[in-house]
């Protein structure tokens, strides 16, 4: 693993697409920047602006209902009684 030799800089390795690598390292060769400071103006323009979230998976779909039953179990019983609040 190469040392940090700048202060204030970090190693930062990522496996990529070679074909992905060439085509970044022709496109900042031809505006004359350097592949770090190429990529420092994407990521930081990629964070300003970030492409919206992916859309969560869809959820499998419910059950059939009967449409004679309800849709919750109704007891026999009714529900506890709630004990009355006290006065100050």
């Amino acid at each position: 693993m190469p040392s940090n030799r700048t202060k204030g800089k970090t190693t930062f390795t990522v496996e990529l697409p070679t074909p992905v690598i060439e085509a970044f390292r022709r496109f900042a060769k031809s505006r004359g920047e350097t592949l770090s400071f190429a990529l420092e103006v994407a990521l930081r323009r990629h964070m300003a602006y970030p492409p919206p979230p992916p859309a969560p998976p869809a959820l499998p779909p419910l059950p059939d209902a009967d449409p004679n039953q309800p849709a919750f179990p109704v007891g026999d019983t009714p529900p506890p009684a709630r004990p009355r609040k006290r006065g100050k």
